[in-house]
């Protein structure tokens, strides 16, 4: 089975064997590289334990193991509380030093600069580090509000101008068709003026307007036709000209007057048997 790259769990080692963990302390490496070294060179069992496979080495393979490699031992130093502090204070500048560069400084594994942090209370550069991903955070989040804040004050003032100008475009037709309108009222009252003088004329020129006909249009210069779509009607247009009016009777539908034309057409018919019976006889 695959070595597990994780740290082992911490468990209680015992005098006749030791766990990762105890390896880890013992000789001041990362568990990475005690991982690494195969069963062959330093032997193990394997057992599963709550979260992850464990493993476990007898304390005579480790000193077999120590024998054959002494510089193990000599990379685990005695405790310094100088260097501890100096160590943690070197993380601590800006730029922020890595493990390595720490440990190329105090002549040290990068992995006993970990362990060191790690034992004296953390490394101090990931609570920075985590202070200053939320300050960035808090940053990020005001820049995206101020912008878009600024996208909608851009987009209400695109808006207040497309407004602006839907209303002056608006307005501007409401002003040509004011105008044009008044155009044409202009033009009819100048039309409708040009028909009373006319009428006028020929009232005192011949004394009185003639009856509908060619013969109205040949002396007032208009058709009754016009006139009655300028004032309504013929008397309409003689009040406005301040001429006497002509008597109208009652309008008949067109059946009436179609019933009237069918009755003079028969009357006409019957004179017309009776001269000839008259004219038989004699």
């Amino acid at each position: 089975m695959a070595a597990s790259r994780k740290p082992p769990e911490r468990v209680v080692s015992t005098r006749s064997q030791l766990y990762g963990n105890a390896l880890v302390k013992r000789w001041g490496i990362g568990w990475h590289r005690v991982s690494r070294i195969p069963r062959t060179e330093l032997p193990y069992e394997e057992e599963q334990g709550q979260r992850a496979m464990r493993r476990s080495y007898a304390l005579a393979d480790i000193k077999a193991y120590e024998s054959t490699r002494p510089a193990l031992l000599e990379t685990q130093l005695p405790r310094d509380p100088e260097r501890n502090a100096k160590i943690r204070a070197m993380r601590l500048t800006t730029p922020r030093p890595s493990y390595a560069k720490i440990a190329k400084t105090f002549g040290v594994a990068p992995s006993l600069v970990y362990q060191i942090l790690r034992d004296s209370g953390g490394d101090p550069a990931i609570e920075t580090r985590r202070k200053e991903e939320a300050q960035f955070r808090l940053d990020q989040g005001r820049r995206q509000v101020e912008a878009a804040r600024a996208r909608l004050l851009a987009q209400l003032l695109r808006e207040k101008r497309t407004v602006r100008t839907r209303a002056a475009r608006k307005a501007r037709r409401a002003k040509a068709v004011w105008e044009r309108n008044l155009a044409h009222l202009h033009e009819f009252a100048l039309h409708c003026n040009g028909i009373l003088e006319a009428l006028r004329a020929c009232a005192a020129r011949e004394g009185a307007v003639p009856p509908n006909g060619p013969e109205f249009e040949g002396k007032v210069g208009y058709t009754v036709r016009a006139v009655r779509h300028a004032f309504g009607s013929l008397n309409g247009a003689f009040q406005a000209a301040g001429l006497p009016t002509r008597p109208s009777g009652a309008r008949r539908s067109p059946e009436a007057t179609l019933r009237a034309i069918g009755r003079a057409a028969r009357r006409e018919a019957r004179e017309a048997a009776t001269l000839s019976s008259h004219a038989g006889e004699a």
